[in-house]
């Protein structure tokens, strides 16, 4: 998404471009020492011998360079209130969203957060420190700036792994992702999900909204189970009212 933002196309929903996806996917070719360090390369043209990431074209910087720098300037202003909300609002609403999802996946850590990155073959690298204090502070900065929309997430093979009857819940696994979801079951999907079978397979629609704890100012993702049906059916159910979701 920050990409999309450096190509100046940057849009708030819908899938991304295949170019910006293609510019910025990366293969890790080298680990090394350290908490976690990594080499980076993808499949930019070549240039006599030199191939990949961050590759010089007549003093034009390659969009994953771009993409980079700018998520380090992210990074970096997280630490002040002002400088965090102004690149938030600059990189649009997609971007901004992702970082704060960044953020909250960071704020289970309990240690600081040291991000380095370097360019092959050139003297050129940035270091930046947060600390887990600058990242809670961050994310009330970002919860504060980013709108966030309720989503639909559509899981096209869905395990069945629990619910309640009585509670209306549910907890269901995304085959493809192993990403697990679980919640409370909306009244279009009570019947379906009364009857779900054990490691039964289905598809399901999900709804996913952005919650803040006005106390902690911690942010959660909320779950409902808007669908649930027949692997067959994935693409034929339309699309649920969000005000069914919350009986």
């Amino acid at each position: 998404a920050i990409a999309q933002y450096e190509e100046g196309i940057a849009t708030e929903s819908g899938p991304l471009a295949n170019h910006i996806l293609g510019s910025t996917t990366f293969s890790v070719v080298t680990t090394f020492k350290g908490s976690f360090g990594i080499t980076l390369v993808n499949d930019l043209p070549e240039k006599g011998d030199q191939k990949g990431l961050l590759a010089d074209f007549e003093g034009y910087e390659p969009l994953p360079e771009r993409t980079i720098k700018s998520f380090m300037e992210l990074v970096e202003s997280s630490t002040q209130e002002e400088p965090l909300k102004k690149n938030l609002v600059k990189i649009k609403k997609r971007a901004a969203s992702g970082y704060r999802n960044f953020l909250l996946a960071l704020s289970s850590t309990e240690t600081d957060n040291i991000f380095e990155w370097g360019r092959p073959g050139r003297e050129e690298s940035e270091t930046v420190q947060l600390s887990r204090v600058d990242v809670l502070k961050a994310m009330e900065v970002a919860n504060k700036t980013v709108t966030e929309e309720p989503i639909e997430i559509n899981v096209e093979v869905a395990e069945w792994i629990g619910g309640n009857a009585r509670r209306e819940d549910f907890e269901i696994k995304d085959v493809s992702t192993e990403d697990t979801y679980f919640g409370k079951v909306a009244a279009t999907a009570r019947v379906s999900a009364g009857n779900a079978i054990w490691h039964g397979l289905y598809s399901a629609k999900i709804l996913e909204e952005i919650e803040l704890n006005e106390s902690t100012q911690q942010i959660s993702r909320k779950h409902t189970l808007l669908y649930l049906g027949p692997l067959a059916e994935s693409e034929s159910e339309p699309s649920i009212n969000r005000n069914d979701s919350e009986e």
